[in-house]
């Protein structure tokens, strides 16, 4: 399903609002304005969704203490803002106004067999609704008022999905949800915090149907809209498509929510669906297919009488699923594998089954071969039987949607690349009597953070976690060797290796992405000489001195340890806590310019001249750029900032100052971060390398906040002396040594001695 797009509204102006004095024989004439309450998609859609109008004979019941009346749009065309005009009927109270307690109520559209209190509207959303290319059906799209006057404003009831087909003989189509909620039907809305929410469904409808209008097809590439309850379906929705003989279903087994105003769009929602024939009735021995697609295919393989079925009997005496759907991309479930009892293999059954979205394997299935789900993107869950004994090259690889799965203990093997690429996969827990973890099993798993391993295992294939982010991996006594490259090009931040023998590793590059490697102490100055650790050996502590993450603490104030040469403020500059972004500066100012941010450039840039050019300047240029300097003399050669242009030291005092662009580096390659949000504040924190301190760099900027953050550093970026290095925060780096101009603001993080 495409993301859910808002569909934008013309906002209903107000105009006057009438009352004629009341009459007994001819009731009271009342003319209202209808105004949109709220900035959204309300009523008729124009011109494929960018318009939203009233249209002639549009009609409204107006309640007033349980009495309805009919009023009538009196426009001729469609228009943006529609006066309703009508009479109640022997109401002596009417001319009087309304109060809160006997409130005024307006419904559109009008239903004859619509009711009303003082605290509720009850009417139906009908569950049979007749299609119009680029708009609701006529009379279905419910807009609710409130009013203590006759300046009423209309609030969206529903919501729904609208699609376009790619097919020109389809007439009907019908929009359930997998768990039988209530889509339509006879419904009590009132008010809570000043909307209209459903209060009570008192005869639902667990379907809508929309027939194409005029008794013929849908247009293709047309927009049409099924107007619905809002609500959740949990279990997914499904829609049939019907023509005059045939149907397909398409079918989604993730939640759904359907909110006010909201439509989801499903372009083209009918491309690559399998049309079957209507009219044939499945005997009690033949299988009911939730997915037509998987039908298709079972029927070309496995239907031996050509009945155009297949009974549990054909099923049954099925050997191999060979081929059965492989790169069919429609397939979105298969939950009649149960039937096929004689399958115990079933490699490469669903390679490249794109859509499939979740799927429980039977007990009948002992081995998961090679290509088994591979390139299944949608595949979000799989539920192996407890008797499984292998896991097959590439099983799921680039699985990229699936984010958890448990391993069972009959598991013996796993195979090279059976996980690689699972970018979504957070945990894995591979039970006790694998052997071996082998080449790129959890290669580019780049979500995976959680990794157990049991005591069988006895070697780690090459690349096998490379380009993962793991705050730990732990490898038991039983562990012996490690392959090129098992740790590379990722952010592992610890290995622990509780071997009592020295481990071997043959390259330096196999063990590059770790940031602190533990091992038992006596063995740690063996390590240091050995191939490939010795390279590393500034990352080699003893296993007492691992610290679990949440042993790490947050500090809120003062200067903070992190395992560097010099100390880090908790905060920034100008903040009192650490998820506050505090001051921004220019280079070399002293100043806060967070509120003229929009006014920064040269002209107003500490020890510039003023003038349009980035090369006049009158301190910090080094010697050999004498082509900036507009000072008297010669260049100053300095290029780390003076006390008295340091903000930090300025504000600060003592042996507070800004970090130079080594320390940042320093910070950086000793301390492991990570990006998070702390508060409500998106930034990075980063753990201390030999303490259990943390510190948070907020994602400050005055332009971005909250996506990424800028940091000066006190160094002056000697290439090209207008810039200085600055240091960066996002979602995907923490980095320093970048260069920008000196007249942007930054925020600062203070160092001190």
């Amino acid at each position: 399903m495409k993301r859910i797009a808002y569909i934008s509204a013309f906002v209903l102006a107000l105009s006057a609002c009438t009352v004629e004095p009341f009459n007994e024989e001819n009731g009271t004439k009342v003319t209202i304005e209808a105004s949109i309450a709220e900035n959204n998609l309300t009523k008729t859609i124009i011109q494929e969704g960018t318009g939203v109008y009233w249209e002639q004979g549009d009609e409204i019941k107006l309640f007033f203490d349980g009495i309805g009346s009919r009023l009538s749009s009196t426009i001729s065309e469609p228009a943006a803002v529609s006066s309703f005009s009508g009479t109640f009927n022997g109401i002596l109270g009417f001319n009087e106004g309304f109060s809160e307690s006997t409130p005024l109520w307006g419904l559109y559209p009008y239903r004859a067999d619509a009711t009303a209190d003082n605290e509720s509207v009850t009417t139906t959303l009908p569950a049979d609704q007749t299609g119009r290319a680029g708009s609701f059906a006529k009379g279905t799209f419910i807009t609710l008022a409130k009013s203590q006057s006759l300046k009423m404003g209309f609030y969206n009831v529903c919501g729904g999905v609208r699609f376009s087909l790619v097919n020109d003989n389809i007439n009907e189509v019908i929009f359930e949800g997998m768990d039988g909620e209530n889509l339509a039907g006879k419904v009590k809305f009132i008010f809570d915090n000043g909307y209209p929410v459903v209060s009570k469904v008192e005869s639902g409808e667990k379907s809508i149907t929309l027939t194409a209008p005029g008794e013929g097809c849908f247009e293709k590439g047309k927009w049409y809209y099924i107007v619905a309850l809002p609500g959740t379906l949990s279990g997914g929705f499904k829609m049939t498509f019907n023509t005059a003989d045939e149907y397909a279903v398409r079918s989604s087994s993730s939640s759904v929510t359907i909110k006010r105003g909201v439509f989801g769009s499903l372009e083209d929602v009918d491309q690559g669906l399998i049309f079957i024939k209507k009219g044939t009735d499945p005997t009690e021995d033949n299988i009911v297919f939730k997915d037509p697609a998987a039908k298709f295919a079972c029927v070309a393989k496995y239907d031996t009488n050509g009945d155009g079925e297949v009974s549990i009997a054909e099923a049954e005496a099925a050997t191999s699923f060979d081929g059965l759907f492989t790169n069919w991309k429609s397939v979105t479930c298969f939950d009649e594998i149960k039937y096929f009892k004689n399958v115990s293999d079933i490699s490469g059954m669903f390679y490249g089954c794109s859509h499939l979205k979740a799927i429980t394997i039977p007990e009948n299935v002992t081995v998961l071969g090679v290509n088994t789900f591979r390139e299944c993107a949608e595949l979000e869950s799989v539920i192996l039987p407890s008797n499984i004994t292998s896991i097959g090259n590439y099983s799921f690889y680039e699985c990229t949607s699936l984010s958890s799965i448990d391993i069972p203990s009959s598991v013996t093997s796993i195979g090279s690349w059976a996980f690689g690429g699972c970018s979504n996969l957070k945990s894995v827990d591979i039970p006790y009597g694998v052997k071996a973890i082998p080449d790129y099993c959890f290669y580019r798993c780049y979500s995976l953070t959680s990794v157990q391993i049991p005591e069988s295992i006895t070697s780690v294939g090459s690349y096998s976690f490379s380009e993962s982010h793991i705050w730990v991996i732990d490898l038991p006594e039983s562990v012996k060797s490690i392959g090129d490259g098992c740790f590379t090009l990722g952010d592992i931040v610890n290995v622990i290796i509780r071997s009592n023998s020295a481990v071997t590793i043959q390259y330096t590059a196999t063990v590059s992405g770790v940031h602190a490697i533990f091992v038992p102490e006596n063995l740690i100055e063996m390590y240091k000489y050995m191939t490939g650790w010795s390279e590393n050996k500034e990352k080699l502590h003893p296993i007492s001195s691992y610290h679990d993450k949440d042993q790490y603490n947050i500090v809120t104030s003062g200067f903070v340890d992190m395992g560097c040469s010099i100390k880090w403020a908790a905060c920034n500059l100008g903040a009192s806590q650490p998820e506050e972004y505090g001051g921004h500066y220019q280079w070399a100012g002293t100043q806060d310019v967070s509120n003229s941010s929009k006014n920064l450039n040269w002209s107003n840039c500490p020890y510039h001249t003023g003038s349009k050019e980035s090369t006049n300047w009158t301190k910090y240029i080094p010697s050999d750029k004498s082509s900036y300097w507009s000072g008297s003399g010669s260049p100053d050669n300095k290029i780390v900032l003076d006390p008295e242009d340091d903000v930090a030291h300025v504000v600060l005092g003592g042996k507070w100052r800004m970090p130079t662009n080594e320390e940042f580096e320093e910070l950086i390659h000793k301390c492991y971060s990570e990006w998070t949000t702390y508060k409500g504040v998106n930034g990075r924190m980063l753990y201390g390398s030999e303490s259990t301190n943390k510190i948070f760099l907020p994602a400050s900027n005055l332009h971005s906040a909250g996506t990424y953050g800028c940091y000066w550093s006190s160094s002056l970026y000697v290439s090209s002396p207008s810039c200085a290095r600055e240091f960066r925060v996002d979602s995907n780096i923490i980095g320093g040594g970048n260069e920008i101009s000196r007249y942007n603001g930054h925020s600062v993080r203070p160092v001190s001695e």
